[in-house]
């Protein structure tokens, strides 16, 4: 059975809450004289603006997470930390692909692939709910290193 994906409103409220916050401490947070415009947030009845997404990004919210419910709630966590075994998964397979292609790729042009591929990586588990390790496509791999003759 699907879990079912909570609507812009629970995940304001969750935000709220995760702060140990009333919906007047966190309004006042924000920058608002009055709980009011956060009630009408919570309850559905008003759409946050940007202003207020802006305030909740830079309180280390994800705007990603607000809006959509994909990726996690704090911005710190899809940013924060590197995975290091893919980092060192990237640049060994990078580094095996060019040995096999017999192609010799200047360390900025290395570094710009290892990048991409660890990139890749990210993004192809993000707005999943797959709490596997992260590994590297080696088709992309060896695309990335083909074109960069």
């Amino acid at each position: 059975m699907e879990t079912p994906k909570l609507t812009i409103t629970t995940r304001l409220k969750a935000i709220r809450t995760s702060l140990g916050l009333t919906q007047a401490q966190l309004a006042a947070r924000l920058g608002y004289r009055s709980y009011r415009s956060w009630q009408e947030f919570e309850s559905g009845n008003r759409t946050p603006t940007f202003d207020v997404l802006e305030a909740l990004f830079n309180n280390g919210f994800s705007t990603d997470w607000i809006l959509s419910g994909q990726g996690p709630m704090l911005s710190a966590d899809r940013k924060g930390d590197i995975d290091r075994s893919l980092l060192i998964e990237s640049l060994r397979d990078v580094k095996e692909e060019a040995a096999r292609q017999k192609v010799s790729l200047a360390p900025e042009k290395e570094a710009d692939i290892v990048a991409e591929i660890y990139m890749d990586a990210l993004e192809e588990q993000s707005g999943t709910l797959d709490e596997s390790p992260l590994e590297v496509n080696h088709q992309n791999v060896v695309r990335f290193v083909r074109f960069s003759k």
